[in-house]
């Protein structure tokens, strides 16, 4: 209901409640069915028992200033179609101003408020070939905290410098060797890449082994082994609200089933040491440690440490290193990855295109800036990269990391919970 009318408000939740009821009593009675006819080598319970939780924030209010920010995204939209090279262009502000109220049998009582904004600018054009190629950007903060006009027009112009830049390009050569991915690029690697496997996930109940098998953690079976270079450490700090005058938007006190939000050691020195868990029991964690988001465990704040951080003038002398040492003449720097989900260059059709990939494996979206260097410092913009499936033993094989440091929101697919990694 949009009215704030109660019996409209408690009939609509009635009518919820039911159909996830009735949806839930006809998929019991299929895996009963299926459990008779199966034998299980180790029985989990369904649910992990919790304690009664009061947390009682604030509710948030609509603190935006709406007048000014149609005008704002009118005088964006207006500035991206001044560009006849420039084929389709889009800018979307999105505004949630969320309050999640939340109660169980266990007698939890919670109210935890959301409140983001983000603003989505986009552009796309073809090569003479035909080529789509796109350019992104977007901001994600709090309402009260999105950066001035100034700042989204310069970042505006930029984008059409790199488009354009783009459409001139030489396609990329086919190439296995080292890359190094930059700002935003490093940032959407972690988050279409890592993120994926530090989530304890229990495999479903089906007589459909393809389903299982898709939704399959590797990580589950390598705690206490490597996985990742040994200078890398990951932490899950979902209590951590602010990194200097930064708000993490991925921050959070209790998550969707009522458990306090905890800080999690996930990676130390490479090792792999906790999964994030939510009520749900998986083998080897029988306890939720507050990171069920969306109905799944989910990411909430990604903190990086390295041990091994370099100035970027030495990051690309030691790409061109490993290039050289693979009998590569140059190397790739990636600086724009398409973000997930985004579908203006026709990357929403990468996964269908090039099937599923293995549980072992991750694929990575259309890098949109991308340049090849060469040994006297040169840099040269091209196009046409796709990447090909990716083992998870990559994490393994990264020879450094920056020491520039930045925040980055993503949205988590299980859910509209906001995450922050901070590579």
């Amino acid at each position: 209901p949009l009215d704030d009318d109660y019996y409209g408000l408690r009939r609509g939740l009635w009518m919820a409640t039911d159909r996830a009821y009735k949806t839930a009593l006809e998929t019991l009675s299929k895996k009963k069915g299926y459990l008779q006819n199966t034998i299980q080598t180790e029985v989990l319970p369904d649910f992990t028992k919790g304690s009664a939780t009061s947390s009682l924030r604030t509710d948030n209010v609509l603190a935006i200033d709406k007048e000014r920010w149609n005008q704002q995204v009118d005088q964006i939209a207006k500035l991206l179609s001044g560009q006849p090279e420039i084929q389709r262009s889009r800018a979307i502000l999105n505004v949630q101003i969320v309050n999640s109220y939340y109660v169980n049998s266990e007698g939890a009582e919670v109210i935890e408020p959301v409140a983001t904004a983000r603003l989505d600018i986009s552009l796309s054009t073809q090569a003479e070939d035909g080529m789509p190629l796109g350019n992104y950007r977007f901001y994600s903060a709090r309402p009260d905290t999105m950066p001035d006009k100034a700042t989204i027009e310069n970042d505006i112009k930029k984008m059409i410098s790199e488009l354009l830049a783009a459409k001139k390009a030489p396609l990329a050569d086919q190439y296995s060797g080292p890359v190094l991915f930059v700002g935003q690029a490093a940032a959407e690697f972690v988050s279409q890449g890592f993120s994926g496997f530090l989530s304890a996930r229990r495999l479903p109940v089906s007589d459909n082994p393809s389903i299982s098998r898709l939704r399959e953690n590797p990580f589950l079976d390598k705690m206490n082994t490597k996985v990742a270079a040994n200078f890398l450490s990951l932490k899950a700090v979902p209590t951590m609200k602010n990194y200097g005058r930064q708000s993490l938007l991925g921050a959070c006190t209790i998550d969707d089933e009522g458990v306090p939000c905890q800080d999690v050691s996930l990676i130390e020195n490479g090792i792999l040491k906790n999964l994030l868990t939510t009520r749900t029991p998986v083998k080897g964690f029988t306890q939720s440690n507050g990171h069920a988001h969306g109905g799944a465990a989910a990411p909430s704040v990604i903190q990086i440490t390295s041990t091994n951080k370099k100035p970027y003038p030495q990051l690309k002398q030691e790409l061109l290193n490993a290039a050289k040492e693979e009998g590569f003449p140059f190397g790739y720097i990636v600086y724009g990855l398409t973000p997930a989900g985004e579908t203006v260059s026709g990357a929403s059709d990468l996964f269908s295109r090039q099937g599923s990939p293995e549980p072992t494996q991750f694929r990575l979206t259309n890098p949109f800036s991308v340049f090849r260097i060469y040994p006297d410092g040169r840099e040269e913009p091209v196009r046409g990269i796709e990447f090909g499936s990716i083992h998870i033993n990559a994490f393994r094989n990264i020879l450094a990391t920056s020491d520039d440091e930045i925040i980055y929101d993503f949205g988590v697919t299980a859910s509209n919970h906001p995450a922050t990694v901070r590579p």
